[in-house]
Order: structure tokens, then C-alpha cells, then sequence
């Protein structure tokens, strides 16, 4: 007599979207379940941003809002169904506070915000904030302002757009006017001398 072994097909549990900043990652996760004590195998596709995608719990980084779908599969090469999870990339402004600058004593220099925004179309206001104010003239929320700085001084540009965040540096050197004097020769030159 010939004993029949019939295997359950493994079901994922997984979460159904995450949201990332671009440039983060977010740790994607499936669990498979059947037969009790059973070795699952899991395929995650696309493998573009993942950190791993034979793994249970990889994280996810991909440019663009992307749909991973998970198969697994146990040892008895039994496969589930695909099961789809989104990884939803929010726009992400990228700062620039722009070149590093000399600057004389007394003098103002203009600090004005570049922003990049990469993972999609910004919806909604891009946040400004320049740190610390010594020496700033304006309102430090502005995308562009300037400063007067009594000493050289580094600034801080961080910029938001809704939970997503950056931050860049631009420093402001700062020296004394070199002061020259012209002195005038008093003697006489003479024709022919």
C-alpha cells in the first residue's frame, strides 16, 4: 500500500502599502503559512531597490512608487499565489544652499535655496529654513535671504515637503578689508636728473 501525502499551498500575510521618502528605505514584509513546520522560500519581483529579494523582510528603496509582488514557495514545491504590495515613493525635495563664498567685513552676500524635487511631482508647499540667524538678514523661512556675518560662519539650509526632508550647507568665509595706503613721494624729479 502507497501513503498519499497532500500539502497545503502556502498563503502570504503581508502588508499591503508602505510609503517611503525618496533615497529611504521601508522594510517590506511577507509571512507564508500551511503546513505546520514547513520551510518557505519567498520571490520578491521586481528586484530593482530591493535589498534582498529572496528574503522574508527585505527593504525597499526603489526611485519611483514601485508594486513588489511576493510568491512563496515550501519545500514540497508547493507555490502560493502572487501577493502584491505597493512601496509608494513621496516627492522628496533634495536642498542646495549653493557654493561656499568669501565675504569682506561689513559686506552682505545673498543665500538663496536650490531645490530638486525627486520621486515624483511635488503636491503641496516646499518648507524653508536657514540656521542658525547670526548674522542672517530677513526671514529665515525664505528660500533666499541675506547675511552679514561678523565671523566666518556655516549655514544650514534644511528644506520639507510634507513628511519628507533635506538638508544642505553653505559656508561663508569671512575676512578684513585689506586696507592699502598709497603715500606720495615728495621729491622733485628734474628733467635730465
Amino acid at each position: 500500500s502507497a501513503t498519499l501525502t497532500v500539502h497545503t499551498l502556502p498563503t502570504i500575510q503581508s502588508g499591503i502599502s508602505y510609503e517611503a521618502c525618496w533615497g529611504d528605505s521601508v522594510q517590506i514584509t511577507g509571512v507564508a503559512g500551511g503546513d505546520t513546520g514547513t520551510k518557505y522560500f519567498f520571490d520578491w519581483s521586481p528586484v530593482a531597490g530591493l535589498s534582498d529579494p529572496n528574503a522574508a523582510k527585505p527593504w525597499a528603496s526603489p526611485d519611483v512608487s514601485t508594486i513588489y509582488t511576493l510568491v512563496a514557495s515550501s519545500e514540497y514545491d508547493c507555490v502560493s499565489e502572487p501577493y502584491s504590495v505597493l512601496v509608494e515613493i513621496r516627492p522628496t525635495p533634495i536642498a542646495d544652499a549653493g557654493k561656499d563664498t568669501l565675504l569682506c567685513r561689513g559686506d552682505t552676500v545673498s543665500l538663496v535655496a536650490g531645490v530638486d524635487v525627486k520621486g515624483g511631482w511635488p503636491n503641496g508647499t516646499i518648507f524653508y529654513q536657514w540656521t542658525p540667524v547670526t548674522g542672517l538678514i530677513g526671514n529665515p523661512f525664505a528660500d533666499s535671504l541675506q547675511t552679514s556675518p561678523d565671523q566666518s560662519q556655516v549655514y544650514t539650509l534644511n528644506v520639507s515637503l510634507g513628511p519628507c526632508s533635506s538638508s544642505d550647507v553653505v559656508r561663508v568665509d569671512v575676512f578684513d578689508a585689506i586696507k592699502v595706503s598709497i603715500v606720495a613721494d615728495t621729491h622733485r624729479i628734474c628733467s635730465g636728473d
